[in-house]
């Protein structure tokens, strides 16, 4: 029922009907609350109510639905904390919540059981703030298995996905190879030849991965652009919590999300350096992380990102030259401007050679010794004068006696 016109409330009955595995009334004219009267025995898989006017609270019966895959609540008006209250779906694979009013923390009581499953994470464009806590992040166990690793992958002949190109065909061409790929349909080699080849042109696909069938469709952002992704490739993930209120560094555990293809931390308050450990997402292919108080150098491994396609640092605080590589020269200035300590190309600042610094000095400050050669002169002299007159009698007597005659010869009013 999905993509249609129709408004009014979401009827309570479809919520407590216990054999009901997909839940789709994404991009209507609904209103008003979600019912809190999900089912003790809910079967639900799939729920998407995208693109709606729903307000309230995310229903805590919804709990009841331990076999959840799919949630997907975004572009709505819904007001209320990160829901904790879900943590217990051990199969959540999609959380959507963007373009809400949800406020708060992120963080829950006993983080360790949340989500192993998740593969893709859209908080964007809600009121979140504080830290991002890592201890939460680590159990995001899927995001950490690089598409290599998934033995069996199988789609069924003219299947048809409604995916960036740049996405999907480097995750294809990755299986193209002659040991494990698995049953592929004939035209799939031909297109990782051909990198401009169109997408597939029919209906139906079944991904398998360790078991388990994926059937739904999402909306997402990805590479600054609203996607629908109908059918969710098991080797596909993502981050986006852009424009929220999050603020502190930058957990380093996002290094060890292999399976990540974006990663959108944009418009936030985050401070730090970038870490050097985002340089293990081999798989990355769009890295926003613009309009934060990022600060120190760009990590070097980010120039060895060969599929990044999309690159935002834009308005930081940023310095140094930028790193040289195979990748981050392509970008344009764009990605980078407004980080006033940055220089080198792409940008049209050059890099000046830094004064080098005296290894003498101990606060790392330069020594001008043309100034520290005059003060030191006129000290040595002053003191072969003075210190003759205060230790030695025979020496005062013959300069008292001389600079009385020579006072007397100048100034003869003087006797």
């Amino acid at each position: 029922m999905s993509n249609n016109s129709l408004n009014g409330t979401i009827p309570q009955c479809l919520n407590e009907m216990q054999f009901l595995k997909v839940f789709d009334l994404s991009r209507n004219n609904l209103n008003g609350n979600i019912s809190d009267k999900f089912s003790s025995n809910c079967s639900l898989q799939t729920l998407n109510l995208n693109g709606n006017h729903l307000e309230g609270e995310v229903p805590r019966s919804l709990a009841n639905c331990t076999i959840l895959e799919v949630l997907d609540l975004g572009n709505n008006q819904i007001s209320d904390t990160f829901p904790c209250h879900l943590k217990n779906m051990s199969s959540l694979r999609v959380l959507v919540l963007r373009y809400n009013n949800f406020h708060g923390l992120i963080t829950c009581p006993d983080d360790n059981s949340s989500w192993p499953p998740l593969q893709i994470v859209d908080l964007a464009s809600n009121q979140f703030k504080g830290e991002l806590p890592s201890r939460w992040l680590r159990t995001w166990e899927a995001m950490m298995v690089a598409s290599d690793e998934f033995k069996v992958l199988v789609l069924e002949e003219d299947a048809h996905f409604e995916l960036d190109h740049n996405i999907l065909i480097p995750a294809l061409c990755s299986y193209c190879t002659d040991d494990g790929c698995g049953r592929f349909p004939r035209r799939i080699p031909g297109l990782c030849q051909d990198t401009n080849a169109d997408l597939f042109t029919s209906t139906t696909v079944d991904i398998f991965s360790q078991g388990i069938n994926y059937r739904y469709a999402i909306t997402t952002t990805i590479k600054g652009s609203e996607r629908r992704l109908v059918k969710i490739l098991s080797l596909f993930a993502s981050i986006d919590f852009s424009c929220n209120k999050f603020e502190g560094q930058i957990p380093k555990v996002l290094g060890e999300f292999r399976a990540l293809y974006a990663l959108n931390l944009s418009h936030n308050y985050f401070i730090g350096l970038i870490p050097s450990s985002l340089g293990n997402l081999q798989h990355l292919e769009s890295l926003d992380l613009s309009s934060n108080n990022l600060s120190g150098e760009i990590p070097q491994q980010l120039g060895d990102l060969n599929f990044l396609a999309v690159l935002n640092l834009s308005h930081n605080q940023l310095e140094g030259r930028i790193p040289s590589g195979r990748q981050l020269q392509t970008f344009s200035e764009d990605s980078f401007k407004d980080n006033k300590g940055l220089c080198g190309m792409p940008l049209k600042k050059n890099c000046s050679v830094p004064p080098s610094k005296d290894k003498h000095s101990d606060d790392g400050t330069r020594i001008d010794w043309n100034f520290l050669s005059i003060e030191l002169g006129f000290v040595f002299g002053l003191g072969i004068v003075i210190l003759p007159l205060m230790f030695c009698k025979r020496w005062r007597v013959w300069y008292c006696k001389h600079i009385n005659g020579f006072l007397r010869r100048f100034f003869p009013r003087l006797n």
